[in-house]
């Protein structure tokens, strides 16, 4: 919703690269840092609602490894807040130096496996409830 909000402002880009394929010298600099606020702003936007994605995985984690015994394995809910306490804090060193992108890239590869084996394990346990 963070990013959809802006989206106006990322259409806006075509625009600026018309001009800068238009202009010479010193006024393509000046549409060039433009662009590149553009698109800084985007990033910076992005890397806080993955901040506040990852603090949502980390309540239903707890969630899991705390009180669904049975429903949903302790382990996917520990790997679950393992992996979402690492993609968080890669997100916030992102925020903070934008090219040290590496742990966050970690992160979000965890994140990724997490969400896949939960939604395995879910799909899987719900043929022994019906």
């Amino acid at each position: 919703m963070i990013n959809f909000n802006s989206q106006k402002n990322y259409w806006g880009l075509l625009t600026i690269a018309r001009q800068y394929s238009g202009t010479s010298g010193a006024e393509k600099e000046t549409v060039s840092d433009l662009g590149r606020t553009i698109i800084e702003t985007k990033n910076f936007r992005f890397s806080f609602a993955q901040l506040l994605f990852s603090t949502g995985t980390i309540a239903y984690s707890v969630v899991f490894v705390t009180y669904a015994y049975g429903i949903v394995p302790a382990i996917i809910g520990w790997f679950g807040l393992v992996a979402a306490i690492i993609y968080g804090f890669g997100n916030g060193i992102i925020v903070a130096k934008p090219n040290n992108k590496v742990l966050a890239a970690l992160g979000g590869l965890l994140i990724f496996i997490f969400e896949a084996v939960l939604g395995g394990w879910l799909l899987y346990s719900s043929l022994f409830i019906l």
